[in-house]
């Protein structure tokens, strides 16, 4: 499953509404790999695997990394951006599992 977010890291509604279908789809036995696009922890979440797709930490957009970082911080961020591109074009559904 792919996300943009995940309690506790929230910044709208998409991090509720996926830890709420994760945890449904979890208690019918599905085993879920869930990626996101930063590194965290996500205490009391031990119904699945969480993976980071990169280095950076919630929050990322606010640390100037874009404009002003070095080029390493740029490119990371550029990969975080494709991913949530990726992620808010193909959205979350149960649907799309099997083709991701």
């Amino acid at each position: 499953m792919l996300g943009w977010e995940l309690p506790p890291h929230n910044s709208g509604g998409l991090g509720v509404a996926c830890y709420q279908m994760s945890k449904a789809l979890a208690s019918e036995g599905v085993d879920i790999d869930f990626i996101i696009p930063y590194t965290a922890e996500h205490p009391g979440i031990d119904y699945m695997n969480i993976y980071s797709a990169t280095p950076l930490p919630p929050n990322y957009h606010d640390l100037g990394a874009y404009n002003n970082g070095s080029e390493e911080d740029r490119e990371t961020l550029r990969t975080s951006m494709v991913f949530r591109r990726c992620v808010l074009c193909r959205g979350v559904t149960a649907n799309t599992f099997g083709s991701l």
